[in-house]
């Protein structure tokens, strides 16, 4: 991997404005990190280790490449305020990685990588204003109570405002939250959570998302911060209904809360969800479920269409009707007034067979004036 270390030296010489500005995010594979942290220890064994929270390393006596790099990545982490690491594919059996030597961590994000095999957590967590954490924690007590590998003892999370916990397969909300008094958006959606009462002791929260969850009982709150979460109610309205069609939109806007727009929606959508609830738990895949709203469009759609139809045909058959008695009044006049022309009873004077005959012999006479003026300014005085 020392080619990899070089390249990623260079990389950050050039881009590590970009990091250390927050435009763009500091992302090591678990396994890359270890290798990193292995690399480093080598250089810390040539120097006397300082009692400091933070080392600057002199590279005067090492003139090789590799350690001058060495020397750059490590003062790079140490000042890094962002990370995300992530699970390399190709690498099967989980290692133990360590985090600690990012001293200024205020962005943490880990994606499939296991929280118990972490080391550094507790380290970091007092500076911490961001985490992000999907498909890594088993339970929030592992990561927000022990910090990881560090199995440690509960302690505040000081600066933490914001935590992502999506895609884990939570099933519970234990007693872990009591360490993010002060987060104000969390995010606990695509899990398996049933109880979401504990979340009554976030006093601070603002943002809150159980969505896709299996809730049976939700959190209660009282005071203001229901009043500022109502207004997010409103917020949440605007969006569902800028994303359905007018109906269902004029339906979400005439409501307050977003528990009136449940109720509202679960009436008017009453009848998939019977149909639904004949299908088995085990088959009640994403799938099916687009496929069953997909049926029930089409058949709104097709009795909307035949609607009209309907109406079009009776429309169509009344004017017919209306025509019918109209030439029929008309064929009987023809037969009780005479032709103005020829005095003839059957047709009107604008069908008179002998308008026709001498309109003929109009056109002709006109044709053959035109041609004999045409031959007379062509030079052609004889006339044609």
């Amino acid at each position: 991997m020392d080619s990899d270390v070089t390249k990623l030296a260079e990389l950050l010489r050039q881009n590590g404005d970009k990091i250390s500005n927050g435009s763009c995010k500091f992302i090591l594979t678990a396994d890359f990190l270890n290798h990193l942290n292995s690399s480093f220890n080598v250089i810390l064994e040539r120097r006397e280790v300082l009692t400091s929270s933070f080392h600057v390393l002199s590279n005067t006596c090492e003139n090789n490449e590799k350690y001058r790099d060495l020397y750059f990545l490590y003062d790079f982490i140490q000042l890094s305020k962002s990370l995300k690491l992530t699970r390399n594919k190709n690498v099967s059996q989980q290692e133990y990685t360590d985090i600690s030597k990012f001293k200024e961590l205020c962005y943490l994000e880990i994606h499939k990588v296991d929280v118990n095999t972490i080391f550094g957590i507790g380290s970091v967590r007092m500076k911490l204003q961001y985490l992000i954490c999907e498909r890594c924690i088993n339970k929030l007590g592992d990561l927000l109570d022990m910090c990881g590998a560090d199995k440690t003892e509960g302690h505040t999370w000081c600066e933490l405002k914001e935590a992502i916990f999506t895609h884990n397969g939570l099933k519970e909300i234990d007693n872990s939250l009591q360490y993010v008094p002060w987060l104000n958006t969390l995010d606990l959606s695509n899990n398996l959570i049933e109880d979401g009462s504990p979340l009554s002791a976030l006093m601070n929260l603002k943002y809150l998302n159980l969505s896709f969850n299996k809730l049976t009982r939700v959190p209660l709150f009282t005071g203001y911060i229901c009043r500022r979460l109502q207004k997010d109610d409103a917020k949440a309205a605007s969006l569902l209904a800028s994303a359905v069609n007018r109906s269902v939109a004029e339906l979400v806007l005439t409501c307050n809360n977003a528990k009136e727009i449940w109720d509202k929606l679960h009436a008017r959508f009453d009848n998939f969800k019977d149909i639904w609830d004949t299908i088995p738990s085990e088959n009640q895949k994403l799938n099916l479920l687009i496929e069953k709203l997909c049926t029930i469009e089409l058949r709104d759609q097709s009795s909307t269409e035949e609607s009209v139809f309907v109406a079009s045909g009776k429309r169509k058959q009344f004017k017919k009707d209306k025509l019918g008695k109209s030439n029929l009044a008309m064929e009987r006049a023809k037969q009780k007034f005479p032709c103005n022309k020829c005095k003839q009873v059957g047709h009107w004077a604008a069908e008179c067979p002998q308008k026709k005959i001498g309109g003929s012999n109009y056109q002709a006479n006109k044709r053959g004036e035109g041609a004999a003026f045409i031959s007379c300014v062509m030079g052609a005085w004889t006339r044609c």
